[in-house]
């Protein structure tokens, strides 16, 4: 379909070669990543989590970006492995301290534009 665009009800035409060239790229481009989505769901399911999941793991759990990379990797992990995607990343130690996973889905949820408030100056009396 990237070779020909269409030209009316049933007339295809040839594409011109910078459109052909990047839909190619395009194509090539989602095989890399959905190759680099295996290969992350592999290492969640043989227990260990690979860094971009590690770095964006609480935004995976608790509001996810379902087109990201890291997400997709997540669920096909979690679907090989037959785990909810929580006990899978507890189980590959992305998460350490149940604590620290509560006390960070407690900032998520109150806090989303996070807890840096600016310096106030007492009122006089």
């Amino acid at each position: 379909p990237h070779y020909f665009r269409r030209a009316g009800k049933g007339q295809f035409k040839k594409a011109p070669e910078e459109t052909v060239k990047a839909a190619l790229l395009g194509i090539e481009r989602k095989r890399q990543q959905a190759l680099q989505i295996e290969a992350w769901a592999k290492d969640l399911a043989a227990g260990t989590c690979p860094q971009p999941i590690q770095d964006q793991i609480y935004k995976i759990l608790f509001k996810p970006d379902k087109n990201g990379p890291e997400y997709k990797a997540v669920v096909e992990a979690s679907k090989q492995s037959h785990k909810a995607p929580l006990d899978l990343l507890q189980a590959a130690g992305a998460i350490t301290s149940p604590y620290q996973f509560h006390w960070k889905r407690f900032l998520f949820e109150n806090f989303p534009k996070g807890t840096g408030f600016p310096a106030l100056t007492p009122p006089e009396i």
